[in-house]
């Protein structure tokens, strides 16, 4: 959520940053609180430019990610220590899916 923090505050909105973040995270929920602060609102449709969505790489792994264009999300990657930009399909699996209100 770090990513998402960032970019939130650069149009504006204020909220407070997330911490604790780890690898691996076996309750998905603590998104959806960070969601609440952060002015977003669970959508229930495809997937949009602007869009914030969870994915799940891996078992006990969660990744948020910001839609730039249809397939192409940025996020920030672990193993390379940067934000990247990254094909992710036409409609990625998805945990959780979010819209700036």
């Amino acid at each position: 959520m770090g990513l998402v923090h960032v970019s939130l505050q650069r149009i504006g909105i204020e909220a407070k940053a997330p911490a604790g973040y780890g690898l691996r995270n076996s309750d998905p929920s603590r998104w959806f609180a960070f969601a609440k602060n952060y002015c977003l609102t669970d959508v229930d449709d495809t997937i949009s430019i602007g869009d914030v969505f969870v994915t799940q790489p891996g078992p006990g792994q969660q990744h948020v990610m910001i839609c730039e264009r249809k397939g192409v999300a940025i996020h920030a990657h672990a193993g390379l220590g940067r934000v990247v930009r990254e094909s992710v399909g036409r409609e990625p699996s998805t945990l959780a899916h979010w819209r700036l209100i």
